[in-house]
């Protein structure tokens, strides 16, 4: 008995090999948009600590030099600082930050002073842009900032 003419198609396996290529290839478009990704999401994250790194030490040396330098002035010798009150810890960090890659203009940075136990004391003053106390300086021996940006994927 023979067949009719429409089903002999169903009895080899011809064309198999390009339904497999086709699944095939979108797994491994899947894989390569994952590692592009990826790659992006770790770039960005490194930014963004860079950018809090930079901006704590920047924060750091402000804080030193309010707590331990005179003001310059004719007769005040080397070393001195030009940072004249706690205001200007913000605009520092700041600028180092945005140098680095965090968004300053949203609430992308975050500072906080620490004291000797890495405790956060005083109120966030970056985003809020609310200067620390000469108190909260005084008891102050560290810095502790938070970065983000922003990327559209």
């Amino acid at each position: 008995m023979t067949r009719p003419s429409r089903f002999r198609r169903l009895d080899g396996d011809d064309g198999i090999t390009a339904i497999l290529v086709a699944l095939l290839l979108v797994v491994l478009l899947m894989f390569a948009a994952l590692a592009i990704d990826g790659g992006m999401a770790y770039q960005s994250h490194r930014q963004s600590q860079n950018a809090a790194d930079s901006g704590a030490m920047a924060g750091v040396r402000v804080v030193e030099q309010l707590k331990f330098y005179p003001v310059c002035s004719s007769t005040v010798p080397m070393p001195c600082t030009t940072f004249t009150s706690t205001a200007s810890i913000r605009p520092e960090i700041l600028r180092e930050a945005q140098g680095t890659g965090a968004d300053v203009a949203t609430t992308g940075v975050l500072c906080y002073l620490l004291d000797g136990n890495k405790q956060r004391i005083g109120s966030e003053f970056c985003a809020s842009n609310v200067a620390p106390t000469a108190v909260t300086l005084a008891a102050a021996s560290g810095v502790e900032v938070k970065a983000s940006q922003t990327r559209k994927t």
